[in-house]
Protein backbone atom coordinates (compact mmCIF):
# COMPACT_ATOMS: atom_id res chain seq x y z
CA UNK A 1 0.00 0.00 0.00
CA UNK A 2 1.26 3.45 -0.89
CA UNK A 3 0.42 5.25 2.33
CA UNK A 4 1.71 8.61 1.12
CA UNK A 5 -1.22 8.90 -1.29
CA UNK A 6 -3.29 9.86 1.79
CA UNK A 7 -0.88 12.64 2.75
CA UNK A 8 -2.46 16.05 2.33
CA UNK A 9 -2.60 19.51 3.86
CA UNK A 10 -4.57 19.59 7.09
CA UNK A 11 -7.91 21.26 6.48
CA UNK A 12 -9.03 22.89 9.72
CA UNK A 13 -12.62 23.05 8.41
CA UNK A 14 -12.88 26.27 10.39
CA UNK A 15 -13.85 29.47 8.62
CA UNK A 16 -11.45 31.85 10.38
CA UNK A 17 -8.80 29.46 11.70
CA UNK A 18 -6.50 28.64 8.82
CA UNK A 19 -3.05 27.41 9.77
CA UNK A 20 -0.37 30.07 9.35
CA UNK A 21 1.99 27.44 8.01
CA UNK A 22 -0.09 24.53 6.71
CA UNK A 23 1.09 21.07 7.77
CA UNK A 24 0.66 17.79 5.97
CA UNK A 25 -0.71 14.63 7.54
CA UNK A 26 -2.35 11.36 6.53
CA UNK A 27 -6.10 11.75 5.99
CA UNK A 28 -7.79 9.11 8.12
CA UNK A 29 -11.45 10.16 8.06
CA UNK A 30 -13.76 11.22 5.26
CA UNK A 31 -14.14 10.57 1.58
CA UNK A 32 -11.25 8.61 -0.07
CA UNK A 33 -9.39 8.27 3.21
CA UNK A 34 -7.04 5.70 4.65
CA UNK A 35 -9.56 3.99 6.92
CA UNK A 36 -11.86 3.23 3.98
CA UNK A 37 -9.07 1.52 2.05
CA UNK A 38 -8.08 -0.69 5.01
CA UNK A 39 -11.69 -1.79 5.58
CA UNK A 40 -12.28 0.27 8.72
CA UNK A 41 -14.92 2.61 7.31
CA UNK A 42 -17.37 1.85 10.13
CA UNK A 43 -14.86 2.75 12.83
CA UNK A 44 -14.85 6.18 14.40
CA UNK A 45 -11.56 7.97 13.92
CA UNK A 46 -9.72 11.23 14.19
CA UNK A 47 -9.32 13.33 11.04
CA UNK A 48 -5.56 13.08 10.50
CA UNK A 49 -2.46 11.19 11.59
CA UNK A 50 1.14 12.41 11.64
CA UNK A 51 3.87 9.84 12.13
CA UNK A 52 6.99 11.26 13.76
CA UNK A 53 10.24 9.60 14.83
CA UNK A 54 9.21 9.45 18.46
CA UNK A 55 5.42 9.53 18.38
CA UNK A 56 2.16 9.11 16.52
CA UNK A 57 0.08 12.29 16.47
CA UNK A 58 -3.68 11.88 16.08
CA UNK A 59 -5.46 15.09 15.06
CA UNK A 60 -9.16 15.81 15.47
CA UNK A 61 -10.61 19.09 14.17
CA UNK A 62 -13.83 20.05 15.93
CA UNK A 63 -16.24 22.94 15.89
CA UNK A 64 -17.55 22.52 19.44
CA UNK A 65 -19.96 25.44 19.25
CA UNK A 66 -21.64 24.10 16.11
CA UNK A 67 -21.79 20.54 17.49
CA UNK A 68 -23.20 21.77 20.79
CA UNK A 69 -25.86 23.89 19.09
CA UNK A 70 -26.85 21.08 16.69
CA UNK A 71 -27.27 18.58 19.53
CA UNK A 72 -29.01 21.13 21.74
CA UNK A 73 -31.57 21.91 19.02
CA UNK A 74 -32.29 18.21 18.47
CA UNK A 75 -32.61 17.39 22.17
CA UNK A 76 -34.85 20.42 22.71
CA UNK A 77 -37.43 18.66 20.54
CA UNK A 78 -37.99 16.22 23.41
CA UNK A 79 -40.70 17.31 25.80
CA UNK A 80 -40.21 17.41 29.56
CA UNK A 81 -42.46 14.36 29.82
CA UNK A 82 -40.31 12.42 27.32
CA UNK A 83 -37.13 13.38 29.19
CA UNK A 84 -38.71 12.30 32.48
CA UNK A 85 -39.69 8.96 30.90
CA UNK A 86 -36.07 8.45 29.85
CA UNK A 87 -35.04 8.70 33.46
CA UNK A 88 -32.16 10.59 35.00
CA UNK A 89 -29.36 8.37 33.67
CA UNK A 90 -30.54 8.40 30.05
CA UNK A 91 -31.40 12.10 30.18
CA UNK A 92 -27.78 12.85 31.10
CA UNK A 93 -26.59 10.78 28.14
CA UNK A 94 -28.46 13.00 25.67
CA UNK A 95 -26.90 16.20 26.98
CA UNK A 96 -24.67 17.84 24.35
CA UNK A 97 -21.47 17.64 26.42
CA UNK A 98 -22.02 13.93 27.11
CA UNK A 99 -22.63 13.17 23.45
CA UNK A 100 -19.55 15.13 22.32
CA UNK A 101 -17.40 13.52 25.04
CA UNK A 102 -18.57 10.02 24.13
CA UNK A 103 -17.92 10.69 20.43
CA UNK A 104 -14.35 11.87 21.12
CA UNK A 105 -13.73 8.94 23.48
CA UNK A 106 -14.95 6.45 20.87
CA UNK A 107 -12.74 8.05 18.23
CA UNK A 108 -9.72 7.79 20.51
CA UNK A 109 -10.39 4.14 21.38
CA UNK A 110 -11.27 3.03 17.86
CA UNK A 111 -8.23 4.79 16.39
CA UNK A 112 -6.14 2.24 18.24
CA UNK A 113 -7.98 -0.53 16.38
CA UNK A 114 -7.43 1.28 13.08
CA UNK A 115 -3.70 1.60 13.81
CA UNK A 116 -3.49 -2.13 14.51
CA UNK A 117 -5.31 -2.87 11.25
CA UNK A 118 -2.98 -0.50 9.41
CA UNK A 119 -0.01 -2.68 10.41
CA UNK A 120 -1.44 -5.35 8.09
CA UNK A 121 -0.71 -2.98 5.19
CA UNK A 122 2.26 -0.88 6.30
CA UNK A 123 5.14 -1.58 8.62
CA UNK A 124 5.45 0.94 11.43
CA UNK A 125 5.96 0.94 15.18
CA UNK A 126 2.52 1.02 16.77
CA UNK A 127 4.04 1.07 20.26
CA UNK A 128 5.25 4.66 19.89
CA UNK A 129 3.69 7.13 22.26
CA UNK A 130 0.49 8.62 20.96
CA UNK A 131 -0.48 12.26 21.23
CA UNK A 132 -4.12 13.11 20.61
CA UNK A 133 -4.68 16.71 19.52
CA UNK A 134 -8.16 18.18 19.51
CA UNK A 135 -8.24 21.49 17.63
CA UNK A 136 -11.31 23.62 18.17
CA UNK A 137 -12.63 26.21 15.72
CA UNK A 138 -13.14 29.05 18.14
CA UNK A 139 -11.24 31.54 20.21
CA UNK A 140 -14.13 32.88 22.25
CA UNK A 141 -14.03 32.47 26.02
CA UNK A 142 -17.12 30.26 26.34
CA UNK A 143 -15.73 27.74 23.83
CA UNK A 144 -12.41 27.62 25.64
CA UNK A 145 -14.13 27.00 28.98
CA UNK A 146 -16.41 24.37 27.41
CA UNK A 147 -13.33 22.73 25.90
CA UNK A 148 -11.54 22.63 29.28
CA UNK A 149 -14.57 20.96 30.90
CA UNK A 150 -14.85 18.53 28.01
CA UNK A 151 -11.16 17.68 28.22
CA UNK A 152 -11.37 16.94 31.95
CA UNK A 153 -14.48 14.82 31.40
CA UNK A 154 -12.87 13.00 28.47
CA UNK A 155 -9.73 12.13 30.47
CA UNK A 156 -11.87 10.73 33.29
CA UNK A 157 -13.97 8.74 30.84
CA UNK A 158 -10.89 7.25 29.13
CA UNK A 159 -9.32 6.39 32.48
CA UNK A 160 -12.46 4.46 33.42
CA UNK A 161 -12.31 2.63 30.08
CA UNK A 162 -8.65 1.60 30.40
CA UNK A 163 -8.98 0.63 34.08
CA UNK A 164 -11.61 -2.03 33.32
Amino acid sequence: MKILKYRCLIDTECEDNKLAKPKKALKIDGYSSLKIDINCKDFKSCDYLRYKKSEIILIEISNLEKQFMDIESKSSLLTKVQKKQLGNTLSKRIEPMSIIRDELRDKYIQMDLILHKLTDYVQFDIKKSKTYIIAICSNNQSSVIMFQCLLYDLKSSLKLHWDR
